[in-house]
């Protein structure tokens, strides 16, 4: 544990060194800077793997421009978490648009109608099926699985062939 608290040391008093006094007038909105801090704080909140340490190391660097009133860390600061927050937004608006793609092209599987119902899973639900949807399977639904060889095991095959 030493070790890493020793270059965990090295890099701050390196951030602390190289951080000076500049460009003054941006260290003055500390509105917009409260924002954007709320804002990589929400982005920190998010049940994301290993997507909270940008964000913190965001805060981290407009933290100690705001101490030594560095302008100009500052703005590079405050860039790398916009761009975070839009890199995010990005991924959260593709996942929405794939989830609402998939969703309305299952309408036609057992699943899909049971999220989305039909003529058959009301039908069902009227017999009292908990999942009702899951109930009905279309004439073509057929279950089977491989047996390695390329044949469906419910297909009867010769020994030899």
């Amino acid at each position: 544990m030493q070790p890493v608290l020793d270059r965990l040391i090295r890099l701050l008093g390196w951030l602390d060194r190289a951080a000076r006094p500049r460009c003054h007038g941006i260290a003055d909105q500390t509105r917009l800077i409260g924002v954007a801090c709320l804002t990589l704080a929400l982005i920190i909140a998010l049940p994301i793997p290993f997507g909270n340490m940008l964000p913190a190391l965001c805060i981290l660097a407009i933290a100690v421009g705001m101490m030594h009133r560095d302008g100009i860390l500052l703005v590079e600061s405050l860039m790398a978490g916009g761009a975070i927050a839009a890199g995010l937004l990005t991924i959260f608006t593709l996942l929405a648009g794939s989830l609402f793609a998939v969703a309305t092209g299952l309408e036609s599987w057992p699943l899909g109608r049971a999220l989305f119902g039909s003529e058959q899973t009301a039908e069902a639900s009227d017999k009292g099926y908990l999942f009702p949807a899951i109930q009905y399977y279309p004439p073509h639904f057929r279950w089977s699985c491989s047996n390695g060889l390329g044949r469906s095991t419910s297909e009867p095959h010769a020994a030899g062939a």
